[in-house]
């Protein structure tokens, strides 16, 4: 296992870690995704873990600092290149040891962030939940919304509210 660490433009602390497991790294679904968090409107690091990468070090480090400079709030970015492929679990066990804010967004490698999460942030911060999620649509049919998890109820703000225990 090799740890690659960056620091972004903006310095400070990160609200949240977007944590991300991917079979190989970089790709155009994780490209789509960080792309996609320009919307986040908070402070946030990103922990990307990779299995069977299939790129040199030099490649990945070039392509991860090409679109940092457009990210003005991505404070660092962490991307750990794995020998073989252990499962998306023990990945996302690895991004929330090395994750250092105390929010922790998992996402997967396929997803697009639509809208600025920062409502399911406060929910953590206010100590309503220990967990939220938001509704989420799958892409090959946008009206199925998908969701997981137990005592899982919606709120006002149309997210989904998980309280564990």
């Amino acid at each position: 296992m090799k740890i690659i660490s960056l620091k972004g433009r903006e310095a400070g602390v990160a609200r949240a870690s977007l944590i991300v497991v991917a079979k190989s790294f970089p790709t155009d679904n994780i490209r789509r995704l960080l792309d996609s968090t320009r919307v986040f409107s908070f402070k946030y690091e990103l922990v990307i873990v990779a299995a069977n990468f299939c790129k040199r070090e030099e490649d990945v480090t070039k392509s991860v600092i090409c679109r940092m400079r457009h990210f003005t709030n991505l404070t660092k970015v962490k991307i750990v290149l794995m020998e073989e492929d252990l499962g998306v679990a023990y990945g996302r066990n690895i991004g929330a040891m090395l994750a250092e804010s105390p929010n922790l967004i998992f996402a997967d490698d396929d997803v697009v962030v639509l809208d600025d999460v920062k409502f399911l942030i406060k929910y953590l911060e206010d100590g309503v939940c220990h967990g939220v999620q938001p509704l989420i649509l799958k892409l090959a049919d946008p009206r199925i919304v998908d969701s997981a998890g137990d005592f899982v109820r919606q709120n006002n703000n149309g997210f989904l509210c998980e309280v564990r225990l």
